[in-house]
């Protein structure tokens, strides 16, 4: 990965970092204060050792469509358990030391991919990995440290 790509990854977690702060002093009145969030946004990010050079793009009600219904966070954790195996998937050829691995891509193709929506999608991947999908495979993609 690409040091200005790491520089991005790392702002964009800092500007995430920065905006649940000021979700959390939105949501923490002061007293005989007025409920706003902008000191904060003025102030507050230096405060957490933000940066000054990275600026908050985002204010609270950009982030209103995540908590507005249930359907917005369905969709984005079925994203997530998605991508939670694809990641084990994928685990499943490097455990086999070779991407190419014939045995892992004939049990793939044939457990999982031919069968689409006729099995169980969580019955499924037990009998392709003999397990349900493990999500420390997730977290090493991103970059977490993992056992």
């Amino acid at each position: 990965m690409g040091t200005s790509l790491m520089t991005r990854i790392c702002a964009l977690a800092v500007v995430a970092l920065a905006a649940s702060f000021a979700a959390a002093a939105e949501a923490t009145p002061q007293r005989d204060a007025p409920p706003t969030v902008e000191p904060y946004f003025a102030i507050g990010p230096w405060r957490i050792g933000m940066p000054r050079e990275i600026v908050m793009r985002h204010r609270l009600p950009q982030f209103g469509h995540l908590f507005s219904s249930d359907s917005y966070s369905a969709g984005y954790y079925s994203y997530l358990w998605s991508e939670t195996m694809d990641a084990d998937t994928w685990a499943a050829f490097e455990e086999a030391g070779n991407p190419f691995d014939r045995t892992i891509a004939d049990r793939f193709r044939t457990i999982l991919l031919m069968t689409g929506n006729e099995t169980d999608r969580a019955e499924a991947y037990r009998a392709f990995r003999g397990r349900d999908p493990d999500v420390e495979a997730l977290l090493k993609r991103r970059g977490f440290p993992v056992k």
